[in-house]
C-alpha cells in the first residue's frame, strides 16, 4: 500500500496547501503545458489508475481542497499509471499492464479514444514526451538490460537510443 498525498506550494509566498490527502496514494503526477491541469496515478482503488484535477478555475494561493473533486481517467482491474501530457495539452500517454506487461497508451484528457502505442512482448516504463509532441521516450526491459527507446507519437518507429553498460532510466528532453 502506498500512503502518499498531493500538495501545491505557491513559488513565491512559499505556502503550500494540500490537494489531495496522505492515504490517497498519489504518484507520478505530471502538470499540462498550460499548468491548468494536472495527471497522476493512484492506487485508492486497490491497483493503480490514472485520474486527472482540473485546477483551471482554481485559486492556487487560496485553494478549497473539498472543491477539487478528482476525474478518474481509466476504468479497468490492471494497473495504470505514469501519466503524462503531450505537448498540446489535448492527450496523455501512460503505461498499464492490460496484456500482462508494461504498455504505451494513449487517450484524450476525457478518457476516450484510447490506443495501445506500442504492442510487443517487452515491458515499457516511464514515457516522456518531446517537447513538439512527436516523439516519446520511455525505458523497456529487453535482452537482459534496460535501455532508453523512442517511437513516434502515432506508434511507429520505435527504436532503441541508448546501449551502455548497466541500466539506462528517466529519460527526458532538452
Amino acid at each position: 500500500q502506498i500512503y502518499a498525498g498531493f500538495n501545491v506550494t505557491h513559488i513565491y509566498s512559499k505556502v503550500t496547501q494540500e490537494l489531495l490527502p496522505v492515504g490517497f496514494g498519489v504518484r507520478s503526477p505530471s502538470v499540462s503545458p498550460d499548468g491548468k491541469r494536472v495527471v497522476y496515478e493512484s492506487n485508492s482503488e486497490g491497483h493503480l489508475e490514472v485520474y486527472m484535477l482540473d485546477l483551471s478555475a482554481v485559486d492556487l494561493e487560496h485553494i478549497d481542497a473539498s472543491a477539487i473533486q478528482p476525474k478518474r481517467l481509466t476504468q479497468n482491474t490492471v494497473d495504470d499509471g505514469s501519466p503524462t501530457f503531450f505537448s498540446d495539452g489535448k492527450r496523455i500517454v501512460f503505461v498499464s499492464t492490460r496484456d500482462g506487461i508494461h504498455q504505451l497508451y494513449t487517450m484524450n484528457l476525457d478518457g476516450t479514444d484510447e490506443k495501445h502505442l506500442n504492442p510487443n512482448r517487452y515491458d515499457c516504463y516511464s514515457p516522456t514526451v518531446s517537447p513538439d509532441g512527436k516523439t516519446i521516450a520511455f525505458v523497456s526491459a529487453r535482452d537482459g538490460d534496460i535501455e532508453i527507446h523512442m517511437i513516434d507519437a502515432d506508434g511507429t518507429h520505435e527504436r532503441r537510443i541508448t546501449n551502455g553498460i548497466g541500466v539506462s532510466m528517466l529519460p527526458a528532453f532538452s
